[in-house]
Formats: C-alpha cells, sequence, structure tokens
C-alpha cells in the first residue's frame, strides 16, 4: 500500500513539473504578444495624440497585471529616476526569457523617447515586427514543446510509479 502511495506521489510530481515548464513557454507567449500590444499602442498614442512616453506607459499599464505590466512600471519608475542604460537589459529579473530576448526588450526599452518623431516610429514599427515575429514563434513553441513536455513528463510519472507499485 505504502508503494502505491509513494508512485501516487511520484505521477503528481511529474504531472507538476510539468506543468511548470508548459507554463514557462506560455509566458514566454504573454510577453512577447504584451510588447507587440504594447508598442502598437505606443505607436498610435505618439504618432496621432503625441503623449508624452511616461502617460502613455501609465495608460496602458492601467488596469494590466502580468510580467509585462511589471516591467513597464519598473522602466517607468527607474526611467523618472534617471537609472536607464545601456546595460539596463541586465536588470531585466525574467528567467522565462532567453538572453537575447531580454536584451531586445531592454534595446526597445532603452529607444523610447530618445529620437525624432519620425525615426521613433520607424524603430516602433521594426520593434512590432520584431514582437510579432517573436509571438508567432513563442506561440508554436508553447503548443508543440509546452505539450511535449507535460506529456513527457505524466508518462515518467506514471513510469516511475509502474517501477515503484
Amino acid at each position: 500500500m505504502l508503494r502505491l502511495i509513494a508512485g501516487g506521489l511520484l505521477l503528481f510530481g511529474m504531472s507538476l513539473v510539468g506543468i511548470a515548464i508548459k507554463r514557462v513557454y506560455k509566458t514566454r507567449h504573454e510577453i512577447f504578444k504584451d510588447f507587440k500590444d504594447f508598442s502598437v499602442f505606443l505607436k498610435n498614442e505618439i504618432a496621432f495624440l503625441k503623449t508624452p512616453l511616461e502617460d502613455a506607459v501609465n495608460a496602458w499599464c492601467q488596469g494590466k497585471k502580468g510580467h509585462t505590466a511589471q516591467i513597464l512600471g519598473k522602466f517607468l519608475k527607474d526611467l523618472k529616476d534617471d537609472k536607464v542604460g545601456e546595460d539596463y537589459f541586465s536588470k531585466i529579473e525574467l528567467t522565462h526569457l532567453k538572453q537575447n530576448d531580454k536584451r531586445d526588450i531592454a534595446r526597445f526599452l532603452y529607444s523610447l523617447g530618445k529620437l525624432p518623431l519620425a525615426q521613433q516610429l520607424n524603430e516602433l514599427d521594426r520593434h512590432i515586427a520584431y514582437f510579432e515575429s517573436s509571438e508567432k514563434k513563442s506561440a508554436e513553441e508553447e503548443k508543440r514543446l509546452g505539450g511535449m513536455y507535460f506529456k513527457l513528463f505524466v508518462l515518467l510519472g506514471i513510469a516511475l510509479m509502474i517501477i515503484v507499485a
């Protein structure tokens, strides 16, 4: 009886590991989707309404939760304290993103408000395209790899349960 309980606990633990890995892929997808949406929003705010950067970031973050809203809130605070520099990507604390993704997001944040309007709009177009392609890629990875890892760990849990029991 004790072996059956131990096997059940192993199955449960392995399932939780699979869920955690799947959540990492889902979070990456959400981050890229949010940054794409933010870039489109910011472009519209800057191009048509000439809204200042701080007001536009505050307006987008209003009532939103999640990793992207936290990053932008921290960015806005650091921008007011004049702490945003070239090495800003090392301060972005997201374990879900790869180092290249962090660096690209940091470069995007660092470039905001530093260029004349026409160049800033061109930069935003470029970043929108980047975030759009990254969103599609991460959605495919979420579907393919996230599901695969979840199923793999459930099967591993079942195998361990059979071995133990």
